[in-house]
This record gives structure tokens, C-alpha cells and sequence, in this order.
């Protein structure tokens, strides 16, 4: 009986200690609000083609040597890809996206952007070499849309 109250001591006071250090690290995180909320930032990275299928136009004007003539166009997929930076000390949910793209003023197509993601906090850390280090994390967004010529 003497042996497990010796076990049992030890192994109440870690669970006890274990408890205190949990508790402590859970209480340093602040909460959202919406005086602390920072809009996090959104970044153009760049824009790639993603797929290309040549570019067909026929017309009346033209002497054609493959297929028919007729009002042809040729599909582009165009892929941006976006960076977003959380400030806040928190991580923030982000459930949808937009934006518009537009060609010398004018507004050629709006793209949504609809997948759930956590971005995570900016001021997240890495234990690194004996000690905390920033992570600088971020996310990465790509988006395709496709485009075509001239539509029949």
C-alpha cells in the first residue's frame, strides 16, 4: 500500500503542474474582437498561364487551310495567384473570396473564390534551435479563370 501512494503522489502533482501550464498558454492568446481585429492583407503575387490552346480566328477576309470558316476564339486560362498576411495574433477564417479583372477599364469577369481556409497568425511562433523564432507564416491562393477571344 506504501509503494502506490508513492506513485500516486508524484503522478497527481505532474497532472496538477501539467494542468497550471495549459491553462496559462490557453490565457495568452487574446480573443477576436472587433477593437483588436487588423483586416488581414491581400496581395497580387502574380499571374500565370495556366493553359493555352492557341489562338484560331476566322473570317470572311481570311483564306482558311484547316477547318471552316466561321467566328472562332481560343480559350485562355489564366491562374492568379494571391498572398495573404494575418496580423492579428490570432488565426482568421476566411470562407470566401472575390475579385474583378479588368482590361484597359473594363471589367472583363468577376471570380469567386469559395474554399474555406485559416490563415494563420503572422505573429505565430517556431521553437527553433532552443528558442522561439517568428514564422512569418502566410497563405497562398490560386485562382483560375478562363478566358476566350470571341464568344459565338
Amino acid at each position: 500500500m506504501g509503494r502506490m501512494r508513492t506513485y500516486i503522489i508524484p503522478a497527481g502533482l505532474s497532472l496538477l503542474l501539467l494542468a497550471a501550464i495549459l491553462t496559462s498558454c490557453a490565457a495568452t492568446v487574446p480573443k477576436p474582437t472587433e477593437q483588436n481585429f487588423e483586416t488581414p492583407s491581400v496581395m497580387l503575387s502574380s499571374v500565370e498561364v495556366a493553359h493555352y490552346w492557341g489562338w484560331w480566328y476566322f473570317s470572311d477576309e481570311l483564306k482558311t487551310y484547316l477547318g471552316t470558316k466561321d467566328i472562332k476564339g481560343a480559350p485562355l486560362d489564366l491562374a492568379f495567384i494571391f498572398r495573404i498576411e494575418n496580423p492579428n495574433p490570432f488565426p482568421v477564417k476566411m470562407e470566401n473570396f472575390r475579385f474583378t479583372i479588368a482590361f484597359e477599364e473594363f471589367d472583363l469577369n468577376t471570380v469567386f473564390f469559395r474554399e474555406i481556409q485559416w490563415i494563420p497568425s503572422d505573429k505565430s511562433k517556431k521553437y527553433i534551435f532552443s528558442k522561439w523564432e517568428p514564422t512569418g507564416m502566410h497563405n497562398q491562393v490560386r485562382v483560375h479563370d478562363m478566358f476566350d477571344g470571341r464568344y459565338p
